[in-house]
């Protein structure tokens, strides 16, 4: 379903640039529409946005709607759990065959929350999208005795919406 509205949209945004880029005479209607084309495409992804899910803790019912996780990674998943942190269960799904980039998928969806005062700074990385800087953010300012704290300090560095999809893969005991 994600994948067929960000079409849809892909398609009308491409559509509606090109017939305002048919119009050289308005270029403020070439980048009103861009504009727009770019609004609608963080609306549409923002209102998909998918909780990542506790591969420890997650029912089976909630495993069953993890974008990302076959049924064969679920059954490899439920006969390992409960992983000791993320990096246990990336060597695991790695020592039954699965492919990095498969595992990488699943880690947008679903993780195992690192303790962020405990884990080694190179192992953020299995987190999706974090940079080598910001997991050396994630250790400069450990250690972090509240969310209240990493909000501040990692808050320095991404906006509202990427702090929110980070505080899913992170714990603050």
């Amino acid at each position: 379903m994600f994948t067929k509205k960000i079409s849809t949209l892909a398609l009308t945004a491409t559509v509606a640039f090109t017939f305002a880029a048919c119009s050289a005479e308005n270029t403020d209607a070439v980048s009103n529409t861009t504009n727009s084309v770019k609004d609608a495409a963080s609306s549409a992804i923002s209102q998909t946005a998918f909780t990542v899910v506790n591969l420890n803790t997650a029912s089976v019912d909630a495993l069953n709607g993890v974008p990302g996780l076959s049924p064969r990674m679920k059954e490899m998943v439920l006969e390992g759990r409960p992983f000791e942190n993320a990096t246990a269960l990336d060597a695991f799904l790695g020592s039954k065959g699965i492919p990095d980039a498969a595992r990488k998928g699943l880690y947008k969806f679903a993780f195992i929350p690192f303790d962020i005062n405990a884990t080694p700074e190179a192992e953020f990385l299995l987190i999706p999208g974090l940079s080598e800087k910001m997991a050396h953010e994630f250790e400069e300012y450990r250690p972090y005795t509240s969310i209240d704290q990493f909000n501040r300090e990692i808050g320095k560095y991404v906006d509202d919406k990427e702090l929110a999809r980070l505080r899913q893969y992170i714990t603050i005991p």
